[in-house]
């Protein structure tokens, strides 16, 4: 009988043990700068000369979190730009004022965790950033209520726009546009280590998710991803990402069954030479699971070109046409 005690008590501690080890024991690690990032840094700081200027709104928490609008012409529908991974609305400067010189009210945020917006690299609880951005479309509605609305990301970014549009929140949206968005553990259309851009503490992120599941969430700010950058002197770019906020960016594992809900107009690009993820996967990958899901691939496009270089805003600016057009 005591064998049997011993026996009982060693299954359920066992698996407590893994858990920690797994947890204590891994940890990201920081990747070399990765060119293909970081040879942007000096057009992204040319930025400043032309920006608009920071204004905030109160999130339901009380946190005010940051945005940047560029004001377009009346009736001619209203993007709302997030940014990739260690990003901020800076970023988002180029593509927000080629949509605005064809009539869009852009709104181009900053992700809670990130720039201005709160603890640079956590969330206080996942997918926080799903009812930051209700709060934000209730200001906006409030200036630009008739306006339709066009929720445009650029690589995390662009995964957090599949993720609205997989939710019940897709129904304030008439559109998606997600450029350049991580498939989630796609093996076909990821390169390892997101072309070096990232370490992930797999087995951290492992456990953490098994916590989750039992609605234990008292670890989830550990840190489970680290970037291929350094802060910037502003000390206003995330370098880390909490298990809470890489879990509020990124699709469901696995991400098929929610992409396949999808039913809003929904457009994805992708640049030909994109060095983080492998763009000739896409089409085959999302037709398998959403075919009313369009992928566009612009030749001789980078990750960062898709925001950065004027070739791509006009085939860009094209679909955010197309969709608002197509929700009239």
């Amino acid at each position: 009988m005591q064998n049997l005690v011993y026996l009982i008590s060693a299954v359920l501690v066992a698996p407590v043990i893994i858990l920690g080890a797994m947890i204590l024991f891994s940890h990201p690690e920081a990747p070399p700068p990765l060119e293909a990032v970081e040879k942007n840094d000096a057009l992204i700081a040319g930025f400043s000369q032309s920006l608009p200027p920071l204004e905030f709104y109160q999130a339901r928490d009380g946190q005010k979190l940051a945005y940047r609008i560029y004001e377009g012409r009346p009736g001619c529908g209203a993007v709302i730009a997030v940014h990739g991974s260690t990003g901020s609305s800076i970023v988002m400067h180029a593509i927000a004022a080629a949509l605005q010189a064809r009539g869009y009210t852009v709104y181009a945020i900053d992700l809670r965790g990130h720039g201005e917006s709160g603890k640079l690299g956590d969330v206080s609880y996942i997918d926080q950033p799903l009812d930051d951005l209700a709060d934000l479309l209730h200001k906006i509605d409030g200036a630009h209520a008739s306006e339709k609305k066009i929720l445009l990301g650029h690589s995390s970014g662009g995964t957090f726009a599949l993720k609205v549009a997989a939710e019940r929140s897709s129904l304030k949206f008439d559109g998606f546009v997600a450029l350049s968005p991580p498939l989630g553990a796609s093996k076909s259309a990821n390169k390892p280590h997101a072309g070096g851009w990232v370490n992930a503490a797999v087995p951290r992120i492992i456990a953490l998710s098994i916590l989750n599941r039992f609605g234990v969430h008292i670890l989830d700010h550990l840190p489970t991803v680290a970037f291929a950058t350094e802060a910037n002197p502003q000390g206003n770019r995330a370098t880390v990402y909490s298990h809470a906020l890489l879990t509020s960016l990124s699709l469901p594992r696995p991400w098929e069954p929610a992409v396949a809900k999808i039913a809003k107009p929904t457009v994805v690009m992708i640049g030909e030479t994109d060095e983080i993820f492998n763009a000739a996967a896409y089409g085959p990958e999302i037709a398998a699971v959403n075919p009313k899901i369009r992928v566009v691939v612009l030749p001789q496009t980078g990750h960062m070109d898709m925001v950065l270089n004027s070739n791509a805003f006009l085939p860009e600016g094209v679909v955010v046409d197309e969709l608002i057009q197509a929700a009239h």
